[in-house]
């Protein structure tokens, strides 16, 4: 990514980039996560997570501002920095690959502001939008492009400043996802499990080139959960439910959750055969995805992994959102690991202070 959506849209200063607290914004819940560098090493200073009520944030879209602002404003008081990184969700946010004649690379902008409306839902003075180079051939530059809608972005500001916080960058869901959990410059199908939905992405050499949305995440799991009945005692509320021993250890769970694993499994199938069909001609090098990374609280439910595995010749594994912090067999964070599954975004956003 060549430049973060803020400055290119509010031209902030280069003496903003600076460490941040990463925040996530969803539909149920606010969460943070907050590194710190002492001696040249990387520490995880704060971490948390707090619910909201339903009906404040939607897909997206911030529904009352003034509540938002309130919660926000208490929270802050965790926060040892004001500066924060927010990801914006994947409803929110619109990515195509296009090409365009081959120009100056000062000039790339300006040929790729025909191209917005053609593939973008809005006007061209409503968006903000950047993109990367992924090559350039037969006299074209191929381009993978993210656009997001001016007023999204005006929206979040508002409340984050309102609420007495800097927004030094705006981050996109997926893409902050993808750097966090990916090693060097793989090839991957990411499925990130969220609150009330899911959303798979293909990552080509390191970049997120498509997405796709689900209409099934967490919410609909405990749904079915709760029809277990040696586990309806179980407190939804609390955090580390999804690998609690009632359930890690509870033969009735896969059973009980075939239904949504089975559609989890035929949409990352579906997503996988057409996007490897799609780019295996037109992307050179590439051969089909080297694995299917699960992220997400849920990612860890028992039988997940090999169900989604049935049928694919594909490697299939739990993320780790650690990778490129540091190294759990020599230092154990506070946040335990199948709880920071649930954290990926925050913890990229915040990471992103630090990597250059």
């Amino acid at each position: 990514m060549k430049k973060n959506l803020l400055i290119n849209f509010f031209g902030l200063p280069n003496y903003l980039s600076m460490p941040a607290v990463g925040i996530e914004i969803s539909n149920r819940s606010i969460k943070y996560v907050e590194f710190i560098k002492r001696d040249g090493v990387l520490n995880l200073e704060d971490f948390g997570e707090i619910s909201i009520d339903p009906g404040i944030v939607e897909n997206g879209s911030i529904i009352k501002k003034d509540e938002l602002i309130k919660i926000l404003s208490g929270l802050k008081t965790n926060f040892s920095s004001n500066f924060v990184r927010l990801s914006i969700p994947e409803e929110k946010v619109y990515i195509f690959n296009t090409k365009i004649p081959l120009v100056k690379d000062s000039e790339i902008r300006q040929a790729l502001e025909f191209r917005i409306e053609e593939n973008v839902p809005l006007k061209l003075d409503e968006v903000i939008f950047e993109y990367d180079i992924l090559g350039k051939e037969g006299g074209e530059i191929l381009l993978n492009v993210f656009a997001i809608s001016k007023e999204v972005i005006s929206g979040y500001t508002d409340v984050l400043v309102l609420s007495g916080l800097c927004p030094v960058a705006f981050d996109v869901e997926s893409i902050i996802v993808a750097k966090t959990i990916i090693e060097d410059k793989k090839s991957a199908i990411i499925l990130n499990i969220k609150e009330d939905s899911s959303v798979l992405s293909s990552v080509v050499f390191g970049v997120v080139r498509s997405t796709f949305i689900i209409p099934v995440g967490e919410s609909l799991i405990k749904e079915s959960l709760l029809k277990i009945k040696s586990i309806k005692n179980l407190d939804f509320s609390k955090s580390g439910f999804f690998y609690s021993p009632e359930i890690s250890l509870n033969t009735d769970v896969s059973d009980s959750l075939l239904n949504v694993f089975s559609i989890l499994k035929d949409e990352v199938e579906k997503f996988n055969d057409f996007y490897v069909s799609q780019a295996k001609d037109k992307i050179p090098g590439f051969n089909g995805f080297d694995s299917i990374i699960l992220c997400g609280k849920s990612a860890v439910l028992p039988g997940l992994t090999n169900h989604i595995n049935q049928n694919l010749n594909i490697k299939v594994e739990v993320a780790n959102p650690w990778i490129h912090v540091f190294d759990v067999n020599d230092k154990i964070p506070s946040l335990k690991f199948e709880e920071s599954l649930g954290f990926v975004s925050s913890i990229g956003s915040s990471l992103m202070s630090y990597l250059k």
